[in-house]
């Protein structure tokens, strides 16, 4: 694809742009705005900077289950480089000109980030030295859904121990604003690492987490939510509230399936590449599963 072969740089994506161009400016009557007469340079770009979304669609196909947008190779390229350059240990050597949402020897993952080598703009990209949770979220949930889980984990948790309620509140981890939604991307690290799924027009649901020997997680649809656990000899899927209509169940970790029970009652099913299928039928209480 064109994305691939022009805006990659071997070790991320980056914005293709010559921010000493007027004439972009001026095509859209921009200048006025964007244009610095001092510097000679378009303001507030990334170019060839390391954004922190720069493969935010990717974490939206992943949760819904597009496939992939990007190159897979080249994704894995840049999330790695994206945990070198954007993503900071410690705050203490780092200089922040913009909003304080870490310091000293807090970590973070920054907005955009210009490696040893780039030319970084004068006036660069707003904010790109500041770490904003919801950015931080998103970026979470797209290394654990392209199996950096560990990665993924240390990112959000660093998020958590700044909020942890003694240096922050840990109900409002604010960004723009106070209590601003954008750091609501961390509930798409629930059906992230659930392996979450579903299709209801088709009757179906599915989970496949990252951990396959004991694991348990909140689990909602339209209609009903609950509760997906997975023990040593069984998968429990149960409901606290509402109800759901299904003929379809994937459990794609399962080699096998001996056992189906719905509401307490064994149920005839077939078990085909990874899904557990049966006649429609309408569940208030639990399933129960046993490989």
């Amino acid at each position: 694809s064109w994305t691939k072969k022009n805006l990659f740089n071997g070790k991320y994506f980056f914005h293709k742009i010559d921010i000493t161009d007027k004439n972009i400016t001026d095509r859209f009557s921009a200048s006025d705005t964007y244009w610095n007469e001092e510097t000679k340079e378009i303001k507030y770009q990334i170019a060839e900077g390391s954004s922190i979304d720069q493969m935010l669609a990717q974490w939206h196909a992943d949760i819904i289950g597009l496939g992939d947008i990007f190159d897979r190779e080249q994704v894995s390229t840049a999330l790695k480089e994206m945990m070198k350059n954007n993503y900071k240990p410690s705050m203490r050597d780092f200089v922040n000109p913009w909003r304080i949402f870490s310091l000293n020897d807090e970590s973070g993952t920054v907005i955009c980030n210009y490696p040893d080598g780039i030319n970084k703009p004068k006036i660069p990209i707003p904010y790109c030295e500041e770490t904003m949770t919801g950015f931080e979220y998103s970026f979470a949930g797209l290394l654990c859904s392209r199996n950096m889980v560990d990665e993924g984990v240390k990112v959000a948790s660093a998020v958590r121990d700044r909020f942890d309620g003694k240096k922050r509140n840990p109900w409002n981890e604010f960004e723009c604003g106070s209590n601003y939604a954008r750091s609501m991307a961390s509930y798409a690290l629930i059906p992230i690492l659930c392996g979450f799924e579903f299709d209801m027009p088709n009757k179906y649901i599915g989970f496949n987490p990252y951990v396959t020997d004991k694991f348990r997680s909140i689990w909602s649809v339209d209609g009903a939510w609950g509760e997906f656990v997975l023990d040593e000899d069984k998968v429990v899927i149960s409901i606290k509230e509402g109800e759901i209509l299904l003929s379809s169940l994937g459990l794609k970790f399962c080699k096998s399936i001996s056992v189906l029970k719905i509401d307490g009652r064994i149920i005839d099913f077939n078990f085909e590449n990874g899904i557990i299928y049966f006649d429609g039928m309408k569940i208030s209480q639990h399933m129960e599963i046993i490989p």
